[in-house]
C-alpha cells in the first residue's frame, strides 16, 4: 500500500491532533467516501499527488524536445527517440496515458464535489474552493497534452470502468489546440472562485489560524496548488488575446504596490539592488551582485540568483519569487524522479539528460557582457548547470539544489512550475503584441525603474485643494491624481502620450518614483515611494549584465538589431526572439521551452512577414542543439508543422 506524504497532514488540519494517512488507491474510487470537507480535502490532495506522478513526463517531453537539454551516452532509446522526435507506441513518454489518469482523477472528484453540494455536505463556499481548484488544474493538464499531442479527446465525465474508458475514447471530441481553447476558457471564466485557497484547511492550519501555516514534511502546503488567474491569463495568451492576457499578469505583478512603502516593492517584482557590502548577504534579492566599491574588479561578482532553487519555501525571499511549485520528500511516493535523470553517476544519478551545446553557449557568448564588461551570464554555470568535478559532466542544475551527494540515498527535491520572472516575461510578451515593443523589451532588460525613472514628473504641486475624502489635489494635470493617498493616475500614460490606445493606460502605468526621505516628501499623505521603484529588469537589474537588442542572423528573419526595424510590425517580430531568448536563459530547463517555442512558432506562421516561418524557426534552434552531439536515431526534423506534435497512442 502506498502512503502519499502529500496527503500526511499536520496536527489540527482536520481540528484533529493527528497526521491523516490517506490510501490513495481507497481515496479516489468510490462515493461513499465523499461524506464530509475533510473527505473532499483527502481527495484533492490525492489528486495532487496523481499529478505529481505527470512530472517526468511534463519536463522531459516540454524541455527535451526543446533547443536547451540533451541526451547523454547513458540515455535510454526512450529518450532518445523523444530528442530525435521518433514515434514508438511502446514509449512510455510519448503516451498520453498519464495525462488522461490525472484529468480523470479530476473528473471524479468535480463529478463528487457536485453531488456533495446537492446533499449539502459541502457549503457553497466550501464547494467554490475546491470545485474550482481541481478545475483548474485539470484545465492544465488539458493545454499540457494538447501542446504536445496536437489533437486531443476533450472527456469531462468520470471514468470507472475499462469499458466505459473505450466509449469514452471513442465518442468524445477530438479538438486542437485551437479548438480546444475556447472551452478551456470558458470552464475558467465560469468558476465561482479565482483566487487562491484563503480558509481551506489545505492551507490555513486550524488551531494556529496563520496563513499559509499548513505544512507537509516542513514544506508549505499552500504553493502545492495551482494559481487560477495565472492559468486564465496563459490561455488568454494562448488564445492571443492579449489584452485580457496582460490585465491579469498586471494585476498579480502589481499586487502590494499599494501598501506601505516599506514592503510595497519585493513580491513578484524581482527586485535588485546591484552592490552588496558583504558577501553572501542577499537579503531578499535573487540577483547577481558586484562587492560594493569593487564594481570593476571581474573576482569580485557574487550571485544568489541560484538559491531560488535551494531555499525553503518559509524563507521571504522564495515567497517573493515563487508561486508554484511542489515538493518531492525522500523516500515517499510519488519518488522525486529528476536526481536520476540529471545527476552523474559520480554523484548517485544515471546522468541520462544533460543541457544542450546550445544552452551553455547562450551563457558564455563573450559578446554579452555584464555591467563591469565581465564576458558571461550569471545565471549559467554554477546556476543553471554545474560541471561535475569528478567526471566532468556538465550537469542540469536546477532540480539538484535540495540533493546532497553525499546522502545520495536522500532523494528530494521539487518541480518547478510557476514563478515570478515567468510571468513578467509573459506580460512583456503580451505587451510587444499589443504594439508596444520598446516597453516590452525594456521591461525585460532594464525593468520599470529603469525605464520610467525615480522622479515624479515636474509641476506636480499641492495648492490646499481637496477631495471628497479631504485628501490635498495636486494644482497640474488632475490626470496625476489616483484618489487612494497616491500621485499619479493610471490615466498617467494617455497624458504623457505613452498609450496609443487609452483602454492600454492601465497596462502601462507602473510607479518607481520616490523621494529619498519622509523629510523631503512635499506630499503629506500621499505615498511617495513606487511599488516598482527597484525593479531594474531581469537582464540589467537580476544580472547586472549590458542591454542587449540583437539575435543571430539564423534567428532574426528580416532583422537582427530593434535599431534597424523598419517597420512596427517588425519590431514586434524581433522583440518577440528576443524574449524568447531571454527566456532561454531565465527559465531554462524549468518545464516550459517547447510550449514556449509552439506557442511562437505558431504565431509566426498565422501571421506571416516575419522573414522566416515557424518551421524555419524551431530547426534553426533545434540545429544548434544538435551540434556536439550524436542521437544515433538522428536529428529530430521540426520544419514542418506537422512535426510538431507527438501520435496519439
Amino acid at each position: 500500500m502506498k502512503k502519499y506524504s502529500i496527503l500526511f497532514l499536520i496536527a489540527g488540519l482536520f481540528a484533529l491532533n493527528s497526521c491523516v494517512d490517506a490510501d490513495i488507491d481507497d481515496a479516489l474510487d468510490y462515493d461513499d467516501t465523499y461524506t464530509n470537507m475533510e473527505d473532499a480535502d483527502k481527495h484533492i490532495l490525492g489528486v495532487y499527488s496523481k499529478f505529481m506522478e505527470l512530472a517526468e513526463q511534463m519536463v522531459v517531453l516540454n524541455e527535451l524536445r526543446g533547443d536547451l537539454m540533451t541526451i547523454t551516452n547513458n540515455s535510454n532509446t526512450y529518450l532518445q527517440e523523444v530528442d530525435a522526435n521518433v514515434d514508438d507506441a511502446d514509449n512510455p513518454y510519448l503516451q498520453p496515458t498519464q495525462y488522461y489518469a490525472v484529468i480523470n482523477e479530476c473528473n471524479d472528484c468535480l463529478d463528487n464535489f457536485d453531488k456533495m453540494l446537492k446533499r449539502h455536505d459541502l457549503t457553497d463556499d466550501e464547494y467554490a474552493e475546491r470545485y474550482s481548484d481541481i478545475a483548474a488544474l485539470r484545465t492544465y493538464v488539458y493545454l499540457q497534452a494538447a501542446v504536445q499531442f496536437g489533437k486531443i479527446p476533450y472527456i469531462t465525465e468520470p471514468i470507472v470502468t475499462v469499458n466505459d474508458m473505450e466509449k469514452a475514447y471513442a465518442t468524445a471530441p477530438r479538438y486542437t489546440i485551437d479548438e480546444l481553447l475556447p472551452h478551456l476558457i470558458a470552464t475558467m471564466e465560469s468558476l465561482p472562485f479565482m483566487n487562491p485557497y484563503e480558509e481551506s484547511p489545505l492551507v490555513v492550519n486550524t488551531v494556529s489560524t496563520t496563513a499559509s501555516s499548513t505544512t507537509v514534511d516542513g514544506q508549505l502546503l499552500s504553493y502545492y496548488f495551482i494559481h487560477k488567474k495565472l492559468l486564465l491569463a496563459d490561455l488568454y495568451l494562448w488564445n492571443n488575446d492579449y489584452r485580457k492576457a496582460a490585465l491579469l499578469y498586471k494585476e498579480f505583478l502589481d499586487q502590494d504596490s499599494k501598501l506601505a512603502e516599506t514592503n510595497n516593492y519585493m513580491r513578484y517584482k524581482c527586485t535588485s539592488s546591484g552592490t552588496i557590502s558583504t558577501e553572501g548577504a542577499y537579503g531578499n534579492y535573487y540577483q547577481a551582485y558586484f562587492l560594493r566599491y569593487n564594481d570593476a574588479n571581474v573576482n569580485a561578482n557574487f550571485t544568489s540568483w541560484p538559491n531560488m532553487f535551494v531555499d525553503q519555501m518559509t524563507t521571504r525571499s522564495a515567497q517573493y519569487e515563487w508561486i508554484w511549485t511542489i515538493t518531492f520528500p525522500s523516500g515517499d511516493e510519488p519518488a522525486y524522479p529528476f536526481v536520476d535523470l540529471f545527476a552523474s553517476a559520480s554523484e548517485g544519478g544515471s546522468y541520462q539528460l544533460r543541457p544542450s551545446s546550445a544552452c551553455v553557449y547562450n551563457y558564455n557568448r563573450q559578446d554579452l557582457l555584464r555591467t563591469n564588461d565581465a564576458p558571461y551570464d550569471p545565471r549559467g554555470e554554477g546556476a543553471t548547470f554545474n560541471e561535475d568535478n569528478a567526471s566532468g559532466d556538465t550537469v542540469c542544475a536546477k532540480y539538484l539544489g535540495l540533493f546532497d551527494p553525499s546522502q545520495s540515498y536522500v532523494q528530494e527535491g521539487r518541480w518547478w512550475l510557476y514563478r515570478a520572472a515567468m510571468v513578467q516575461l509573459r506580460f512583456a510578451e503580451c505587451m510587444n503584441r499589443l504594439g508596444y515593443p520598446g516597453f516590452a523589451w525594456n521591461f525585460v532588460t532594464k525593468g520599470i525603474a529603469g525605464t520610467y525613472g525615480l522622479t515624479y514628473p515636474s509641476g506636480i504641486t499641492l495648492n490646499g485643494k481637496t477631495d471628497e475624502a479631504g485628501n490635498p489635489l495636486p494644482t497640474s494635470d488632475p490626470a496625476y491624481f489616483r484618489g487612494n493617498g497616491q500621485i499619479l493616475d493610471v490615466l498617467y500614460p494617455v497624458t504623457m502620450g505613452l498609450a496609443k490606445d487609452p483602454q492600454d493606460s492601465v497596462l502601462l502605468y507602473f510607479d518607481s518614483r520616490f523621494y529619498s526621505s519622509a523629510s523631503s516628501n512635499p506630499y503629506d499623505g500621499y505615498s511617495v515611494r513606487g511599488g516598482w521603484r527597484e525593479n531594474y529588469g531581469l537582464r540589467v537589474g537580476r544580472q547586472c549584465m549590458s542591454y542587449y537588442q540583437t539575435l543571430d542572423a539564423d534567428l532574426a528573419g528580416n532583422y537582427s538589431d530593434l535599431a534597424d526595424c523598419a517597420t512596427l510590425n517588425d519590431s514586434i517580430y524581433l522583440v518577440e526572439k528576443l524574449i524568447l531568448d531571454e527566456t532561454s536563459r531565465e527559465l531554462a530547463h524549468e518545464g516550459n521551452r517547447f510550449p514556449d517555442l509552439i506557442r511562437v512558432a505558431r504565431r509566426m506562421d498565422a501571421k506571416g512577414n516575419d522573414g522566416m516561418s515557424g518551421g524555419a524557426y524551431l530547426q534553426a534552434l533545434i540545429d544548434r542543439k544538435n551540434q556536439g552531439r550524436n542521437n544515433v536515431l538522428g536529428n529530430a526534423n521540426y520544419t514542418s508543422s506537422d512535426n510538431w506534435f507527438l501520435k496519439w497512442h
